[in-house]
């Protein structure tokens, strides 16, 4: 059965350092996240907990589609500063009255994948250190892990890919990054995007000093000022350029097969064996929410996956 905590104040002499997973969702991408979970439970051959974060609204619904799970829920409130949540009268106005909700601007908050970023890098206030693995609600394993598929056998990873052609959104974010960070220009032509991504708690509590100290408020402030970001820029470049730990290790290859468009995702599904199989290094799919694909179209592949296990 699935469990609520509220998240820990690290303390000075915490020492758990094991993997956690960590999701941040909500009640449209509910479906994807049971499909989720369902991978994991056939396919991880580990022990970590998985820690998913929904706003408090939608915690019912995810109570009750998870009730025999063994995931922990959290609300998304109790690690993102309620600034970034529009407040009780900006919804009531957008409900009944949204030609007009533009006048109340100031109190609409943020967009909820700015909030769900927010609570990524705040994922360090479940643990003070170790790894944590941030697992989006659209995407699914297809063969059997451990931990060690994920992490290195030595230090500690950082997913930084240069791709053939960087994208002008990355190279955007990457620039900002380090702006932010008050950091000089540098090179654009790599990001830290990967599924999963992996995060080190004690590097993220590192951030949050950093940025304190760089703009003299609170990080959560610092960020609330940003229209556009990107969590794992401004982690990636702060732990590569600022940071710098001796025991980093770089990988420099992503997880997982990402369906991007229609041609990619009719050939998954046309034959998923065949692509699964070019490359083992791969554990899951990401099928892009912006395809906007019915979980219940792509649960039927997954189920054929299952089933051939």
């Amino acid at each position: 059965m699935n469990k609520e905590i509220a998240p820990k104040r690290p303390g000075p002499h915490a020492s758990d350092s094991s993997l956690l997973f960590f999701t941040p969702s909500y009640r449209n991408d509910i479906d994807r996240l049971v499909l989720l979970r369902r991978s994991m439970r056939k396919f991880y051959r580990g022990s970590a907990q998985h820690v998913v974060a929904v706003p408090e609204s939608d915690l019912a619904l995810f109570r009750t589609a998870l009730r025999d799970d063994d995931c922990t829920l959290v609300s998304q409130q109790s690690l993102v500063d309620r600034r970034f949540f529009p407040t009780a009268l900006y919804s009531l106005i957008d409900r009944y009255a949204h030609g007009q909700a533009w006048r109340f601007a100031k109190h609409a908050g943020k967009g909820g994948w700015i909030i769900q970023q927010i609570a990524k890098l705040n994922a360090k206030s479940l643990k003070e250190r170790g790894p944590i693995l941030v697992l989006d609600s659209d995407l699914f394993f297809f063969r059997s892990f451990d931990d060690a598929d994920l992490l290195a056998d030595r230090g500690r990873v950082l997913v930084r890919i240069t791709p053939t052609t960087e994208s002008g959104r990355h190279r955007k974010h990457i620039a900002g990054a380090r702006k932010l960070l008050r950091l000089p220009e540098g090179s654009t032509e790599h990001h830290y995007m990967s599924c999963p991504a992996i995060l080190q708690a004690e590097w993220l509590h590192e951030l949050a000093r950093h940025l304190e100290q760089l703009h003299d408020k609170p990080w959560q402030d610092v960020l609330l000022a940003e229209d556009t970001m990107s969590e794992y820029s401004i982690y990636g470049v702060f732990v590569e350029e600022t940071l710098k730990p001796s025991d980093l290790v770089i990988h420099d290859r992503s997880f997982n097969h990402m369906l991007w468009d229609t041609p990619s995702y009719a050939r998954f599904f046309a034959d998923p064996q065949s692509v699964l199989t070019e490359d083992p290094s791969k554990v899951c799919v990401v099928v892009q929410s912006a395809l906007k694909v019915p979980a219940d179209e792509y649960a039927q592949a997954l189920e054929k996956i299952l089933g051939n296990q």
